[in-house]
C-alpha cells in the first residue's frame, strides 16, 4: 500500500496495470496493488508520461463526465 497526497495545485492521474483509471483531485489517497499515480502541476501546460488527452476524452465518453475543466484541457499539449 502506498499513500499519496495530491496538493491543491496538482492533479493526479491514477492508473492500474498501465491503464488510466481516473483523475484524482486534491486530497489523500491510498494505492493498492498495481495502482500508480502520476502527479501533475495544474499550473502551466499539463504533460503526462502515462496518459494522453485522447485517453481523457474517451474517459468522458464512457463515464459521462469530464475529468478536466476547459481551462485545463486548453493547457494539454496538442498531439497533432
Amino acid at each position: 500500500m502506498k499513500k499519496i497526497i495530491v496538493k491543491e495545485n496538482q492533479k493526479g492521474l491514477l492508473s492500474k496495470n498501465g491503464k488510466f483509471v481516473k483523475l484524482l483531485e486534491a486530497g489523500k489517497y491510498h494505492l493498492f496493488g498495481d495502482s500508480h499515480a502520476e502527479l501533475l502541476s495544474a499550473e502551466g501546460q499539463l504533460t503526462s508520461d502515462t496518459c494522453t488527452l485522447e485517453t481523457l476524452l474517451k474517459a468522458r465518453r464512457s463515464h459521462g463526465k469530464f475529468p478536466l475543466s476547459r481551462s485545463e484541457i486548453s493547457k494539454w499539449p496538442s498531439t497533432s
